[in-house]
This record gives C-alpha cells, sequence and structure tokens, in this order.
C-alpha cells in the first residue's frame, strides 16, 4: 500500500492486482494516533469516521504488511520517521479544519 497527504485529504493507494484508490478528507477524522517504535518507524492510525464511511470504502486495514479483515480504522503502516508524517499530516488536517469552518463569501 502506497499513501499520500493532501492539504485536504488522505490517499490510500493499493495494488491487487489492479490500482484501487480512495480518497478520505482530513477533516472527517476525530483522532489520529501515532505509534512509534524506537528505531523512528512507525504507525499512524486514523480514528472512527462518521456514518462508518472507512467500513464501507476499506475493508482491510494495513498494518506492518499484515492485513486485518473487517477493521474500521485505516492506517498509515511502516513509515520511516514517523514523528514527521505525523507532524505533516496533524499541520494539514488542522488547516483542513480551518478551511471548512470559514464561511462561505
Amino acid at each position: 500500500m502506497r499513501y499520500a497527504v493532501t492539504n485536504k485529504r488522505l490517499i490510500f493507494v493499493t495494488d491487487l492486482g489492479k490500482l484501487l484508490t480512495k480518497t478520505v478528507e482530513l477533516s472527517s477524522f476525530s483522532e489520529i494516533t501515532l505509534s512509534e517504535n524506537k528505531n523512528g518507524e512507525g504507525t499512524i492510525t486514523f480514528g472512527a469516521l462518521p456514518f462508518g464511511l472507512m467500513r464501507a470504502t476499506m475493508p482491510y486495514k494495513q498494518t506492518f504488511g499484515r492485513s486485518m479483515r473487517g477493521a474500521t480504522s485505516p492506517t498509515f503502516g511502516r513509515i520511516p520517521d514517523v514523528a514527521s508524517t505525523y507532524a505533516l499530516i496533524k499541520r494539514a488536517q488542522a488547516e483542513a479544519i480551518q478551511t471548512t469552518a470559514l464561511p462561505q463569501q
């Protein structure tokens, strides 16, 4: 699985014989959790989404290369220097939430 972060979305790309791309808005997550190993590698788990969105769109949770059928929280797994990636995601999320909250003109 490959991952990307934009200023508004998380992108998950899976190659299971064909490329499958899923995107989720950063402002959708109420919780983002960091799990870091001593070597700096780790996992970022994205909390619950409203209306069970992730169960419908991502039936497998990728955690350190293993799939866990039925898991509902998407993850970025086996990320080198995970703390930097986590900080980048939190900044992007704060920006996305702020942009979403601004009144339309």
